[in-house]
């Protein structure tokens, strides 16, 4: 079998198996109350800091990058539609790689080339990804005296910690010690590889241009004036209101949580749900949503219901990204009449 097809099976299969085992485990009614009792105005509130927010502020991020970085200067408003209906097509593809193929296709056409554009998506993952790490190494001390006493995961989060503090100083010690010639020579490697995938790339999309990347020119742009600082601030900014929304959409089902279990929460639970084992992070959500929060005694059904309020509330913002594409396809005439 295809190894393509193989990773596709594994992608469904874990989502039904988590799925079965989580709904065999819960009390159907008590899940169902949960749902039936939602207070809307915590809700959509919720979702507007957790969702719309989110994206908004994201697109100021790229904007920001764009400039700043590459002198690629886009207006907001196109980026994000480009951003918003990036989303839309992309949401269940493993890891959302979906969403940045579709953005870098998108802005290509505008300006920049595609090695810059790239880059810029590989810099706002890292720090995405980096910002995380800082959260939950932040906020664990001030949630630990609220763990459940002898949870099987409590022993592992002590673990986890420790590792994402060595990896937080790795990277910080990587990026100041990039331009050592030891990793000049590892630049000029990597150099070799983007060039060859990239004109793979090209020429399975019709280009017959060769491309020569330069990694180094590429990366030296995130080191000047501190700029890594800003995005990786405007990166835990993000988290940090998202994590007010999911606060918000757990009062929504009457439970008050302290907010900071919520930002530990949500940093750990986007650092598990980049892993590439489902369409959509569908099973795998909910089973992350189970263990963290059963961690401050949450029960399962309320994280259950939860994590599925912010399922359908995210494929419902995320499908405004369907109805701005069909609109920017349309003249302005046929705009009014769907209107």
């Amino acid at each position: 079998m295809p190894k393509s097809n193989t990773s596709k099976i594994i992608k469904i299969l874990v989502p039904v198996v988590l799925l079965s085992v989580i709904f065999s485990n819960t009390d159907l009614d008590k899940l169902r109350s949960n749902l039936k009792d939602i207070k809307y105005h915590y809700f959509i509130l919720g979702l507007a800091l957790r969702n719309v927010f989110y994206i908004l502020s994201a697109t100021i991020r790229w904007k920001w990058m764009l400039k700043t970085l590459f002198q690629i200067d886009i207006r907001y408003l196109k980026l994000l539609k480009f951003l918003w209906v990036g989303i839309f097509f992309g949401y269940f593809v493993p890891s959302g790689i979906g969403i940045y193929i579709y953005r870098v296709i998108a802005v290509v056409k505008d300006a920049g080339g595609y090695g810059k554009n790239i880059m810029v998506m590989i810099f706002e993952n890292a720090a995405a990804l980096f910002s995380m790490l800082v959260l939950f190494v932040i906020t664990y001390p001030f949630v630990i005296d609220k763990l459940v006493e002898n949870h099987w995961f409590g022993d592992y989060l002590v673990l986890t910690w420790i590792s994402c503090i060595v990896l937080i100083v790795g990277a910080v010690l990587a990026a100041g010690a990039y331009r050592m010639s030891r990793f000049q020579r590892l630049v000029d490697h990597v150099n070799r590889i983007a060039g060859h995938s990239a004109n793979r790339v090209a020429k399975k999309i019709g280009h017959e241009t060769e491309y020569e990347i330069d990694i180094h020119v590429l990366i030296e742009p995130l080191f000047r004036k501190g700029n890594i600082i800003v995005i990786i601030a405007i990166s835990i900014a993000m988290l940090i209101v998202a994590s007010f929304g999911s606060n918000l959409i757990f009062r929504s089902v009457g439970v008050k949580l302290d907010v900071a279990i919520n930002m530990f929460a949500t940093s750990l639970s986007m650092i598990l749900l980049m892993l590439p084992i489902s369409f959509g992070a569908i099973g795998v959500r909910e089973g992350v949503y189970i263990l963290l929060f059963g961690l401050f005694g949450v029960a399962a059904e309320t994280a259950l219901a939860v994590s599925f309020l912010e399922f359908f509330g995210t494929l419902f913002i995320n499908s405004l990204g369907g109805v701005v594409y069909v609109l920017g396809r349309l003249t302005p005439e046929e705009t009014a009449r769907k209107i």
